[in-house]
């Protein structure tokens, strides 16, 4: 996601397919391989990184806070 971190509603997961990814949130870092998961609140500061040579390919998910709401 570049250098600066991100903060928006909702909520979002990924999963990693293939490559490598780091995740940064809240200033704390993730290193994600293949197979693995995360998940966070996107109100969190956030971003996402490609240490690797090669290519990362994951699947990732963001949704609007009202669709977990119970009210």
């Amino acid at each position: 996601t570049g250098g600066h971190q991100y903060i928006h509603e909702g909520e979002e997961c990924g999963f990693l397919l293939d490559g490598e990814l780091d995740v940064e949130i809240n200033g704390q870092l993730h290193h994600l391989k293949p197979g693995d998961s995360i998940t966070l609140k996107s109100n969190v500061p956030h971003r996402l990184s490609n240490p690797g040579k090669k290519k990362a390919s994951a699947v990732w998910v963001n949704s609007a806070p009202y669709i977990f709401s119970t009210k």
